[in-house]
């Protein structure tokens, strides 16, 4: 179903789960990203988080905030090319705390300067045997993208997650990118797991239902792919490796609307994959 101010939501309610978890997906990746500015969306969702100061009315609601913190909710975040998922997950009987975190994240959630000047040393730090390493993988990422999109594409360019691009993130372009992209249209909150429906539908209309209906920023438009007419193969070679590694890829044109059952997808093919290792005794590496 979707709220008032445009965000859909999916429940799907599992009784013989143990846990609770939920998602907020937004339309929006690295392949929508300033050409200048590549790293603005991974470093937005890596480092949005929970900062007291600047929304803590009362003592009260500050004890509330640690206590709710303090049970246990595993959160992440992910970015690709045309997505961006922030993710909590955590014991069932906790649920209606776990899904209030990720809405006081989205809502509340600001940028520290000392873990945005962390990120930049990290950056900093990177010598020179590591730039030639990854400017290799970026050749090699750019080949393999470039059989799945055309050159030229934008999901054709490597992702670049250490480095220059890092280096020069500032708060205020990451603050831009939260208030222009993380809004509530075009949006889709998923929660599955163990949780009474009734009462899960009372708890996202009264934490989400609230926020502004203000359209996110438009995203640049997206070429149709152009992938290679027949299938190919790549191989690279890495003689220091210690294992092999094998990737099979398909082109699919990128709507944004589609989001949730890509990642739906995604988790059916990672399952029959994990059952392919098992049976090779392959390693996870």
């Amino acid at each position: 179903y979707q709220l008032a101010n445009g965000l859909t939501v999916e429940l799907a309610p599992d009784p013989s789960a143990a846990i609770v978890d939920a998602r907020l997906v937004y339309p929006v990746g690295r392949a929508h990203a300033d050409a200048a500015a590549p790293m603005v969306p991974d470093a937005a969702a890596w480092l949005l988080d929970f900062d007291a100061e600047g929304w803590i009315d009362n003592r009260a609601e500050y004890d509330r905030m640690m206590w709710a913190l303090d049970v246990d909710t595993m959160q992440d975040a992910r970015v690709d090319s045309t997505s961006t998922t922030f993710q909590v997950q955590g014991l069932a009987n906790y649920a209606d705390w776990h899904v209030w975190r990720l809405s006081a994240l989205l809502d509340r959630g600001r940028y520290n300067q000392v873990a945005l000047d962390a990120l930049h040393r990290v950056a900093r730090a990177i010598d020179d045997d590591e730039v030639k390493a990854d400017a290799r993988r970026a050749t090699i990422e750019r080949t393999f993208r470039e059989r799945l999109f055309g050159a030229g594409h934008p999901l054709a360019a490597p992702a670049r997650r250490l480095g220059p691009a890092l280096a020069a993130v500032t708060a205020g372009q990451l603050t831009a990118w939260k208030r222009a992209h993380y809004r509530p249209r075009g949006a889709t909150l998923i929660i599955s797991g163990k949780f009474d429906e009734a009462a899960m539908r009372r708890e996202v209309d009264e934490l989400f239902a609230p926020w502004a209906d203000a359209a996110p920023a438009p995203l640049p438009a997206m070429p149709p792919v152009q992938p290679a007419p027949t299938a190919s193969w790549l191989a690279v070679e890495d003689r220091d490796a210690l294992q092999v590694a094998a990737t099979v890829a398909f082109p699919l044109a990128p709507t944004a609307d589609r989001g949730p059952a890509r990642q739906i997808a995604e988790a059916i093919l990672d399952d029959q994959m994990r059952d392919v290792r098992e049976q090779l005794g392959a390693s996870y590496g």
